[in-house]
């Protein structure tokens, strides 16, 4: 793997290298927990409809039904209230 010019080159896949990546630090480290994802866990997108983004609200929804703290930047998941944030 290598960074140019913002790029990053990857020898496989994204998908291939992000299941690779993933992975490898959980089996190394406690801190990467793999989630699932069940159909019924699209009825907590409701509860958090503050935040606009799909991706964005699908993060938060996770983060609000395990009861998580969400690790962002993001400023608009920070400023609903729908999940607590750090950074």
């Amino acid at each position: 793997m290598k960074c140019h010019r913002g790029c990053l080159t990857l020898g496989l896949s994204f998908q291939k290298w992000t299941i690779s990546f993933l992975r490898s630090a959980s089996a190394q480290s406690k801190q990467f927990v793999l989630l699932p994802f069940y159909p019924s866990h699209t009825l907590d997108f409701d509860a958090c409809s503050a935040v606009t983004e799909m991706h964005d609200r699908m993060i938060a929804a996770d983060a609000r039904r395990t009861q998580a703290t969400l690790l962002t930047r993001d400023a608009q998941i920070a400023s609903s209230g729908v999940v607590a944030t750090a950074w």
